[in-house]
């Protein structure tokens, strides 16, 4: 019985471990490409739980790439408008 419990307990935190955040998962999916994927974690994800950047750019990509005007461009105003210092080059990371 103790080894089944260990082995509960293993695979529980095994699990734990490799979970992403929704940041995490958006920031993911917009460096595969994966417009779907962007759509499906953005649509699914609690508002709340999502840095306001990646919130407001997920809206600019997601509207943009599935021709929705009406949601890209509020969004892509409200970017420019707040977040233009997330913008520069200076936040570019070379690996």
């Amino acid at each position: 019985m103790r080894k089944l419990f260990f082995y509960v307990v293993v695979i529980v935190l095994s699990l734990a471990s490799s979970a992403q955040s929704y940041d995490e998962r958006i920031g993911a999916a917009m460096n595969r490409g994966d417009w779907f994927a962007l759509d499906s974690i953005y649509n699914a994800a609690p508002k709340d739980s999502m840095m306001p950047f990646l919130e407001v750019f997920s809206r600019c990509l997601i509207g943009n790439r599935f021709n929705r005007p009406d949601i890209s461009v509020p969004a892509f105003d409200q970017l420019f408008r707040e977040y233009s210092s997330s913008l520069d080059l200076g936040n570019l990371q070379i690996n």
